[in-house]
C-alpha cells in the first residue's frame, strides 16, 4: 500500500515529466532528473537553463538560414541547402514550419566576402508574437504548446465596521475562468522564381516585408474589428460586449469626453501609475517610454477631429498632439529626441484599423496575444507555374483575450 508521501511522489514525477516534455526537454534527460529524485522546483530550474542555452544556439545556428533558400528548394522539390537543413533537423520542425526565430537575421560575413551587402536593420519576418504595428507593441505577449485556462478572480473578501461584538458578513472569495485556444489565420501570395534566384539582400528583406506585413496588418485589423467570423476568429475590441463604452455626436470630441474615458477606466479600478505618466513625455527615455502600456488608440477621423480641437476655451493646444505645438510636453529636447504624439499628457497611438471616429483609452497590456505554433509555410510551384509564379501560403496559430474587461474604454460615434 503506498504511503502519503510516495503518493506525494508520484504526483510530483508526472509534474516533472509533463513539464519537460511540454517544453521539448530531452525524454532521458527527465528520466534521470525523477531517478535524482529532484523536487519539482529544482526541475523548473533545469528546464529555464535548458531554454536559456536553447535560446543562444538558436541565435547563432538561425543566422544562416535564408527564407528564399527555402521557398525556392521546396518549389523545385530540391534538398534544402545545408545551412537551412541544419537548422530544421536540429530543432526537429515537421516539414514545412520554420522556426520563428530562424527568420531574424541574415549571416554576416567579412565586408570583402558581401558582408558590407547585409542590412544590419533587416526586419524579422513577423510572428503573432512580434510586436510589429504600435497596438501590438502595446499589448503583452505568451506562448502555448496548447489551449490553455486563465483563472480569474470574480469576488473579493469583504470589511465592515461593526460593534464590539458584532459579526461581519462572510464574502468568500470566488473564481471563474477563461478558455483560451488558437485561431488559424492563413496569408497568401506569390513570387516569381526570376525573382527568387536573385540572390541581392533586398530580394530577402523583400520576401520577409511581404510576409510580415501580411500577418501585421490581418492581426491589427482583427484584434480592433473582429466579430469572431462564426466562431473562426478571436472577438476584437469593437464587439467585445464587456468593455465599457461611452458616445460622442459625429464630429465631435471634446475636452468633457476624454475626461469621462478617464472616469470610466478609474471607475473600473484599473491601476494608473500618476506619477509616471502625467510627468513630461519628453524626460521619459526611449526605453522607458516604450514600455507605457497606458495609452490612447485613436482612430483616422478621431485624430482628425481632436488635432483641430482645443482642450478648453481660449486654449491653441488641440486635444491630440503630434509635435507641431510648442509647450511643456512637446519641446524637443536638446539632444534630439523626437515628439511623441499625445493626448492630454497621455500616450496616443492611431491606427487606420480603428473605426474612424473611435478612441479607445486603457492598459493595453491586459490585451494578450497567444501563439499556438510557430509559422507554416507551405509552398505550391504548380497552380502558377504557366506564369513562372511561385505560390506561398503561411499559416498562424494564435488568439488573445483581455484579462480585465474594465481595463480598456471606448469612445465611440453615437
Amino acid at each position: 500500500m503506498n504511503t502519503n508521501n510516495e503518493l506525494s511522489r508520484d504526483a510530483t514525477c508526472k509534474a516533472i515529466y509533463d513539464l519537460g516534455q511540454e517544453h521539448g526537454i530531452n525524454r532521458l534527460e527527465i528520466i534521470k532528473s525523477i531517478e535524482r529524485g529532484e523536487s519539482y522546483t529544482d526541475f523548473q530550474k533545469t528546464v529555464l537553463a535548458t531554454i536559456s542555452k536553447r535560446i543562444q544556439s538558436e541565435r547563432a545556428s538561425f543566422s544562416q538560414f535564408s527564407l528564399v533558400e527555402f521557398i525556392l528548394s521546396k518549389a523545385s522539390q530540391k534538398p534544402q541547402s545545408k545551412s537551412n537543413e541544419v537548422v530544421l533537423a536540429e530543432y526537429g520542425k515537421p516539414e514545412g514550419v520554420i522556426p520563428t526565430s530562424a527568420l531574424r537575421t541574415l549571416t554576416t560575413a567579412v565586408d570583402a566576402d558581401g558582408g558590407i551587402t547585409v542590412d544590419s536593420e533587416l526586419q524579422e519576418l513577423i510572428t503573432p508574437l512580434d510586436s510589429g504595428t504600435p497596438l501590438q507593441k502595446l499589448c503583452s505577449h505568451v506562448e502555448s504548446q496548447s489551449n490553455f485556462t486563465v483563472p480569474v478572480k470574480t469576488t473579493v473578501s469583504e470589511a465592515s465596521w461593526e460593534s464590539e461584538t458584532g459579526i461581519p458578513n462572510q464574502a468568500q472569495i470566488t473564481f471563474s475562468e477563461k478558455k483560451i485556444s488558437g485561431f488559424y489565420m492563413r496569408a497568401l501570395t506569390h513570387f516569381s522564381k526570376t525573382l527568387l534566384n536573385q540572390s541581392s539582400i533586398d530580394v530577402e528583406n523583400l520576401i520577409r516585408a511581404d510576409l510580415r506585413q501580411a500577418i501585421n496588418l490581418t492581426v491589427e485589423s482583427a484584434l480592433i474589428n473582429s466579430d469572431g467570423d462564426s466562431g473562426r476568429a478571436p472577438v476584437g475590441l469593437v464587439h467585445n460586449p464587456n468593455i465599457q463604452t461611452i458616445t460622442h455626436p459625429q464630429n465631435v470630441i471634446n475636452y468633457d469626453h476624454i475626461l469621462e474615458l478617464e472616469e470610466k477606466l478609474l471607475d473600473g479600478n484599473v491601476a494608473v501609475n500618476g506619477s509616471e505618466l502625467n510627468a513630461d513625455l519628453m524626460q521619459i527615455e526611449n526605453d522607458e517610454y516604450s514600455k507605457i502600456t497606458l495609452a490612447f488608440l485613436v482612430g483616422n477621423g478621431a485624430r482628425r477631429i481632436m488635432k483641430k480641437t482645443p482642450q478648453f476655451a481660449g486654449s491653441e493646444i488641440p486635444l491630440f498632439e503630434s509635435g507641431n505645438f510648442s509647450n511643456d510636453y512637446l519641446e524637443i529636447k536638446r539632444d534630439g529626441t523626437k515628439r511623441r504624439p499625445q493626448v492630454l499628457g497621455r500616450k496616443a497611438i492611431s491606427s487606420n484599423y480603428a473605426p474612424s471616429q473611435s478612441v479607445f483609452f486603457g492598459d493595453f497590456s491586459e490585451l494578450v496575444i497567444a501563439k499556438f505554433q510557430d509559422l507554416e509555410i507551405l509552398v505550391d510551384p504548380f497552380t502558377l507555374s504557366t506564369r513562372n509564379l511561385i505560390r506561398v501560403s503561411v499559416h498562424a496559430n494564435l488568439s488573445w483575450y483581455l484579462r480585465h474587461d474594465q481595463a480598456i474604454v471606448h469612445l465611440r460615434q453615437t
